[in-house]
């Protein structure tokens, strides 16, 4: 597959993570008032980035032999685990965010992005051609 462009898996995990981010704002904002929206906009924002840094370091290295390619996707898991445990410990001691909103959020971007990604799998899973 090497040199071969990737499928457009963006618009559906993309488009599911904005929707779930935008009604847990608006969630938010309405049960929480606007510190509550806007710490919900700092969760909804630390998913995407977090995961979608995964895809682009793939892009990066799809012409990289599959040992390399794997090297770069868990050395890049792991820069961002760390970055984003340091980011939310931060976070929780502000006094502008409500760390239940932020989590809220996170996980509900998470499951939208997972739930993209299902999707995008399922709809494109005649591009990939299984072994003989």
């Amino acid at each position: 597959m090497t040199g071969q462009p990737m499928p457009a898996l963006a618009r559906p995990v993309g488009g599911s993570t904005l929707l779930v981010a935008a009604v847990v704002v608006t969630v938010a904002a309405l049960l929480g008032g606007d510190l509550a929206a806007l710490s919900a906009a700092v969760g909804a924002s630390v998913a995407p980035v977090f995961l979608g840094l995964t895809l682009l370091a793939a892009r990066l290295g799809r012409d990289a032999g599959p040992q390399m390619l794997m090297a770069l996707c868990v050395s890049t898991y792991l820069v961002k685990f760390v970055a984003t445990a340091l980011a939310l410990a931060l976070l929780q001691r502000q006094p502008w965010v409500e760390p239940t909103w932020v989590a809220a959020s996170v996980l509900a971007c998470a499951g939208a992005w997972l739930v993209g990604h299902v999707v995008a799998t399922w709809r494109h899973r005649g591009l990939v051609e299984a072994p003989a």
